[in-house]
């Protein structure tokens, strides 16, 4: 609590994007960013997730899972950087996928982190996003 009480006293409220299909992870990753002082967007898919920061939603982050339908997160990844969707901001892969080649892609194609699932608690998502943050 001491972060959110930190931020809301400078008025610094940071934006999260989460972009992840399970209905149940969503809900889970929404409510730790929401106690932790962030404001929540979600969306089920990357379509969902593009059309939001089309529509002028300038989240300070992005989370993206990888395996998603309609478009994976590489592909939310690229169309966010060629369509300048992103600027300053920073943008996560969070997954249940842990192959290292997709950790070295998501990397490569400028993902600023590249989070496990089953090896982070959603409470050190949020602590590792506030970081990359520098809050």
């Amino acid at each position: 609590m001491a972060h959110k009480e930190a931020r809301m006293a400078k008025k610094d409220i940071k934006k999260i994007l989460i972009v992840d299909d399970d209905d149940f992870l969503l809900d889970v990753y929404a409510s730790r960013f929401r106690e932790a002082g962030f404001e929540v967007e979600v969306a089920m898919n990357g379509e969902e997730g593009v059309e939001k920061l089309r529509n002028g939603f300038r989240p300070d982050v992005v989370s993206l899972d990888v395996i998603m339908p309609r478009k994976s997160g590489f592909e939310v990844l690229a169309q966010i950087q060629q369509e300048q969707l992103m600027r300053g901001g920073i943008i996560v892969m969070l997954s249940n996928v842990s192959d290292k080649h997709d950790i070295q892609k998501g990397k490569r194609m400028g993902a600023h982190g590249y989070f496990v699932k089953v090896s982070h608690t959603p409470s050190q998502i949020v602590d590792k996003i506030e970081s990359l943050l520098q809050i």
